[in-house]
């Protein structure tokens, strides 16, 4: 096993990576907000492998992390979650970093050669509302994507025969649900799952983005119904920003409790 094939948790860290998982999701599991042939056109371009060599990864010189110059497109990957731990001393947005400090702490800072031809699964802990919660996935979504806008003139500047910029979230958060205050007292009124993708206060922040198309992939989040069926949520959503038209749906975030 190559060194770099070696440690599993590095690898949401990869934007290469990122976009490989992004590819094995199901068209049926993708959707789309604003102009739907412009968002299909945007996922062909990133999904189909006839595509892929078009894309030229450019994040360890110009950025964002990937340009087209063929389709003139420009595209910036970025993780975020709900956590809202001060690690570093600096505020992260990605608890895989969490883990890492985990593992050097049982398994010491070359843990890499240590587990050569290992694979490590590490399952994180994020029931802890002080370190994970719905204030904070707000935050960090808010901060993280419109921090990345900021830089497409930039970016545009660094690659000027690509004119349309895709901001690409990856979202490693959990699934939420809105609790039905007055469950106790009239039962018929069910808890409502949090469709994050037609989340108004979530639409209100990517209708501010200075990129042409937003794409929103989360690729962990599951609910499950009380018979213990999963219920069939989209996997991510493309965005045609200029295009939003929908207002989105207001959720009661005082009642927004995590799925566990």
């Amino acid at each position: 096993m190559k060194k770099k094939e070696v440690h599993q948790v590095e690898s949401l860290d990869s934007e290469k990576f990122i976009l490989k998982l992004f590819r094995t999701t199901k068209p049926s599991k993708i959707t789309y907000v604003g102009n739907s042939l412009k968002c299909r056109r945007i996922e062909i371009l990133l999904k189909w492998k006839l595509f892929s060599k078009s894309w030229i990864d450019s994040s360890e010189n110009s950025r964002p992390d990937f340009h087209n110059e063929k389709h003139k497109l420009l595209l910036e990957v970025m993780c975020i979650d709900d956590c809202i731990g001060d690690l570093n001393g600096r505020l992260v947005a990605n608890y895989f970093e969490k883990m890492r400090k985990l593992i050097h702490k049982y398994f010491g800072h070359n843990y890499a050669n240590l587990l050569d031809g290992c694979t490590l699964f590490v399952n994180p802990n994020t029931y802890n509302d002080e370190e994970f919660n719905f204030n904070g996935y707000i935050k960090n979504f808010e901060r993280v994507l419109l921090d990345h806008s900021s830089n497409i003139e930039c970016y545009k500047n660094n690659y000027p025969n690509c004119k349309s910029c895709i901001l690409f979230i990856c979202d490693l958060s959990n699934a939420y649900y809105q609790k039905n205050p007055n469950w106790n007292n009239n039962p018929k009124r069910v808890n409502i799952v949090h469709l994050c993708f037609l989340d108004q206060h979530f639409l209100d922040i990517i209708k501010k983005c200075h990129a042409e198309y937003v794409v929103w992939f989360t690729p962990y989040k599951s609910v499950f119904s009380t018979n213990g069926r999963q219920v069939n949520l989209p996997v991510a959503c493309i965005y045609d920003v200029r295009n939003i038209r929908s207002e989105g749906v207001a959720y009661d975030y005082k009642n927004m409790l995590k799925v566990k």
